[in-house]
């Protein structure tokens, strides 16, 4: 069965990113919801210190607070592949004090394979998408590979799936390589490490075939030649990895695959409050180092509304639905 991921009506939502900040920094701050925020605000990061959703979080945090003018500061929860701070975030009160930083996999791909203790749609309410990071395809040093054929063409002539590392079940990685699997018929198995670090370390070593990773954190793993990018899993290449083609350039059609990362906030917050919010962050993204600084990691901008994000969700649970469906990872778990 074949499952295309589209984005092309994504890219013109983000092409509104300009537009819609332009719009709402016309706006003072601090006049769109009384006098919010009068105190320092909490912003749950669902993982620990140093991973994906820590780094798009921290980088824009400076400016973000400083628009708010008040403490925006960053609170590290980690366990149970996010659903710790996730439900702290949910079970606190909806006044803007307390923000979430969710991510695709967290919120979206891991709630459609597992039963977890929030519903997204039912109990967060969206403020931003901040930045879209594709994933990279890694590959051992010494795996005879060195474009996405390659590894294609192995895996089709190994007499057992090859093994793939990503940092867990239900995250983007692992929906991207049954995705890759999907559409080009090859066998994969999937080991699910804690971290990606902790896949790094065996695919390195030589333990493991391949790794499916967020870009973030992989640039200086690839230049100091420990491990070989094969290919990137976004319409365009990575300004942080230049050289490493596309899997559309590879040969595979339509295949767009990003993990967001966005701002949202317990469910019935007020939506003049979640402006307030929306605005500091465009703002922060607007800034020329802070996009420096996130173009570094391999993120793609994008700053929309909160009805815009709401959109998104709607639409990646109905696509990524199908796609675990059609890879037949839909079986209920606890």
């Amino acid at each position: 069965m074949a499952i295309r991921v589209e984005r092309d009506g994504m890219n013109a939502k983000r092409r509104t990113f300009l537009a819609a900040g332009a719009a709402l920094a016309a706006l003072p701050v601090t006049g769109r919801a009384g006098h919010y925020p009068e105190r320092y605000v909490r912003l749950i990061v669902p993982g620990g210190a140093g991973g994906a959703t820590d780094a798009v979080a921290r980088i824009p945090q400076p400016e973000a607070q400083r628009a708010l003018g008040e403490p925006l500061v960053l609170e590290n929860r980690t366990g149970a592949a996010g659903a710790i701070g996730t439900v702290e975030a949910v079970r606190s009160a909806p006044d803007g004090y307390t923000l979430l930083v969710a991510s695709l996999g967290t919120h979206v791909l891991r709630p459609l394979m597992i039963k977890e203790r929030y519903d997204t749609l039912r109990d967060l309410s969206p403020i931003t998408r901040l930045v879209d990071v594709p994933a990279v395809i890694l590959a051992a040093p010494d795996l005879p590979v060195v474009t996405l054929d390659d590894v294609i063409a192995l895996a089709k002539a190994a007499p057992v799936p090859l093994a793939y590392g990503t940092p867990g079940v239900g995250s983007t990685a692992h929906l991207t390589a049954e995705l890759l699997s999907i559409r080009t018929g090859i066998a994969l198995l999937h080991v699910p490490y804690s971290t990606s670090a902790a896949a790094y370390k065996d695919v390195i070593a030589g333990r493991l075939a391949l790794v499916f990773s967020v870009a973030t954190g992989v640039q200086g793993h690839v230049e100091a030649g420990q491990m070989k990018a094969i290919a990137v899993t976004s319409r365009k290449r990575l300004a942080s990895l230049p050289n490493v083609p596309t899997v559309e350039e590879s040969g595979i059609a339509d295949f767009d695959v990003t993990s967001w990362y966005g701002i949202m906030a317990p469910a019935g917050t007020p939506i003049d409050v979640r402006i307030v919010v929306q605005q500091a962050f465009v703002a922060a993204l607007r800034n020329d180092e802070v996009a420096g600084n996130l173009a570094g990691i391999g993120a793609q901008i994008v700053g929309n509304t909160p009805e815009q994000f709401a959109a998104d969700l709607r639409d990646d649970f109905r696509r990524w639905s199908a796609v675990i469906s059609a890879a037949k990872l839909d079986t209920p778990r606890n």
